[in-house]
């Protein structure tokens, strides 16, 4: 084996920054080459959370938010990760989503 996919299906609350950091440093100690795949990240904290709560301002700007600081993090770490890919989901119920890859370079 000479790489690792991370999933990222992630919502607004989690991961935290430290443990996708850790998760990173912790396989490129290992010598594997990271991917982060299927990167999205949901407007709900939790599946108990869709109950009754749409898409709200304040839930697309803790996405945004979210999305901000994995991309920083990303970039802290482009030495270690060779591709990001995924889909940005614009509207409520993934009415439209927009895929993306990114070579880290």
């Amino acid at each position: 084996m000479h790489g690792v996919g991370l999933q990222g299906h992630w919502n607004i609350s989690n991961p935290p920054a430290q443990e996708i950091r850790e998760s990173i440093d912790r396989f490129f100690s290992l010598g594997l080459e990271i991917q982060i795949t299927e990167l999205d990240v949901s407007i709900f904290a939790s599946r108990n959370d869709t109950i009754n709560m749409g898409f709200t301002p304040e839930r697309e700007q803790k996405q945004i938010d979210f999305y901000r600081m994995a991309f920083d993090l990303f970039r802290e770490k482009k030495d270690f990760i060779s591709l990001i890919s995924g889909e940005f989901i614009t509207l409520p119920h993934a009415l439209m989503k927009e895929s993306f890859n990114f070579l880290i370079e």
